[in-house]
């Protein structure tokens, strides 16, 4: 909310979201950031159970609230004239995000059956602990096939970037969770834009080459050291955004540091989305940056701009890296699984164990996906 004030676009048109957890402290927070009139009030829903950090309670004992946010979404669609689509974020690693966000997704899928809906996630590293895996591998089902399109990242490849790109030593969980509003508000733009007019349906069209291949990595890019307070923002030199766009290219927000070849992997889709950037600074970045794409997509590239006047880009990319990711997660999956580390919690609380076992093969099937769209890893001779 803070990124939408400062951009502007607050002060010309209303924010119609939904803002959903179960801390009141964070609930209490969205509503002093709300005062200004951005937001209605009754759109900050806190939910009657506290998840606990694991899926099942989540899931399981939100059944009310569920509901209650169905019946907002309503109250908000009926304030314009025809509803283009959904976009959901939500934080996979704990037990809210997951739990409640699957059975929010339900309750979308049963009321607005017709509706497009685009899933923004965060899902946890190879690393992240057990609990965390556990609730990713078990909502990664219903999100990839309730979702129309989902974007993935994650906050330890955040912190790199900005540990990297942006010279933010230790970055702390604000200037993550900012860098990752900037990446929800710059796709939310591209379809706020009254010149140009988009629909989501024909933007995810150029992006999905097959319906299981809609998981796409997200990389973002900005020349303007903007992270966190914008009193003590910095803006680098202008010729220093070349290299920033060629960083979209050079590292993906989702980390796989056990893959050091891993960026060398063909795209089946790309999609990069430009803000506060004339049509010069464009051409002359796509002069500069070679990449292959995989030949059965057709359209493999899609160019858009935005109204913000911050200069950045994202890059939404629809290729084998996130297969890697899942592969590394299953592993670490197996392990805690073979061994029923922290099961108890989980069944304890109402959920079949055979669920386990089900997402566990949902994440090998999504991985042999990308094996039948025929997206194989290139030679180390072949030009990047």
């Amino acid at each position: 909310m803070q990124e939408y004030n400062e951009e502007g676009i607050g002060e010309e048109q209303k924010l119609r979201a939904l803002f959903i957890d179960d801390d009141s402290s964070q609930c209490s927070k969205v509503r002093k950031q709300a005062s200004n009139g951005i937001v209605d009030q009754d759109c900050i829903v806190q939910a009657k159970e506290y998840a606990g950090g694991t899926f099942d309670i989540g899931y399981y004992q939100n059944y009310a609230s569920a509901d209650i946010c169905s019946d907002k979404i309503r109250i908000l669609a009926e304030q314009i004239d025809s509803l283009d689509g959904i976009i959901l974020y939500s934080n996979m690693c704990g037990g809210f995000g997951s739990g409640f966000g699957t059975r929010l997704l339900d309750v979308i899928e049963r009321d607005f059956s017709k509706c497009t809906v685009t899933s923004h996630l965060v899902m946890p590293s190879g690393d992240a602990s057990m609990v965390e895996v556990y609730n990713s591998a078990l909502s990664l089902t219903t999100f990839s096939d309730k979702s129309k399109y989902c974007i993935i990242s994650s906050r330890q490849g955040i912190a790199e970037y900005l540990e990297r790109m942006e010279r933010v030593q230790h970055p702390s969980l604000n200037q993550i969770c900012s860098m990752q509003a900037r990446v929800g508000m710059t796709y939310l733009s591209l379809f706020q834009n009254p010149k140009v007019p988009l629909r989501m349906d024909s933007f995810l069209a150029t992006q999905i080459p097959y319906p299981r291949i809609n998981l796409a990595l997200s990389s973002f890019a900005t020349p303007h050291h903007d992270i966190g307070n914008s009193l003590t923002r910095r803006v680098i030199h202008p010729d220093s955004s070349l290299s920033h766009w060629q960083s979209l290219f050079d590292k993906s927000i989702v980390p796989v540091q056990r893959y050091p070849n891993s960026y060398q992997q063909r795209c089946a889709a790309l999609s990069l989305i430009y803000s506060g950037c004339s049509l010069k600074d464009v051409s002359r970045s796509e002069k500069e940056i070679s990449f292959k794409f995989e030949e059965f997509n057709p359209q493999p590239i899609s160019q858009h701009q935005t109204l913000l006047t911050r200069k950045s880009a994202l890059m939404l990319r629809n290729d084998k890296l996130i297969s890697l990711h899942f592969d590394e997660i299953g592993k670490r999956f197996d392990k805690g699984y073979q061994k029923r580390m922290f099961l108890h919690w989980f069944v304890g609380n109402g959920l079949e164990e055979g669920l386990f076992t089900e997402c566990r093969e949902d994440l090998w099937a999504r991985i042999k996906d990308w094996e039948y769209g025929g997206v194989e890893a290139i030679d180390e001779n072949d030009e990047y």
